[in-house]
């Protein structure tokens, strides 16, 4: 229980996750076309692109 998210209130992690989803919507603003072309090494030595792995998060954020 590390954090004990499951022990806080409902709207206190509504809060956190608004406000962390807000923090990543500033980064994502902030880049460019070279960093968005920036490399990452996923599990299993897949290699991709930060583009990628934003509209991976997107699109996990539309399954919600």
């Amino acid at each position: 229980m590390i954090n004990a998210y499951q022990s806080a209130e409902t709207k206190d992690l509504i809060m956190l996750w608004v406000g962390l989803n807000r923090q990543i919507i500033n980064v994502i603003k902030e880049q460019t076309e070279k960093t968005l072309q920036i490399n990452a090494r996923l599990p299993k030595q897949k290699i991709t692109n930060l583009i990628f792995l934003i509209n991976d998060y997107l699109e996990h954020l539309e399954h919600m």
